[in-house]
């Protein structure tokens, strides 16, 4: 894919996902990575030895997701 390229999710029925993959195969344009395989990419590619602490991801994610500082840091 090239830079102008967007990814977004998209959820489909298990049922449903064999016919919905047929259709897209149809446009040359589309790439379809299944959510696991995007997963274990970045899980391969991750840093080994990240220099981040547990309770640093605890603080980044409090502040993120409630906009303030973990109990455990204060």
């Amino acid at each position: 894919m090239n830079a102008a390229a967007q990814k977004f999710a998209i959820t489909v029925p298990s049922n449903k996902m064999a016919a919905f993959l047929e259709i897209l195969k149809q446009y040359e344009f589309v790439q379809v990575e299944k959510l696991d395989e995007i997963i274990n990419r970045f899980i391969r590619n991750a840093p080994k030895n990240a220099p981040v602490s547990d309770d640093e991801i605890a603080e980044i994610l409090m502040g993120m997701r409630y906009g303030k500082s973990s109990p455990q840091s204060r």
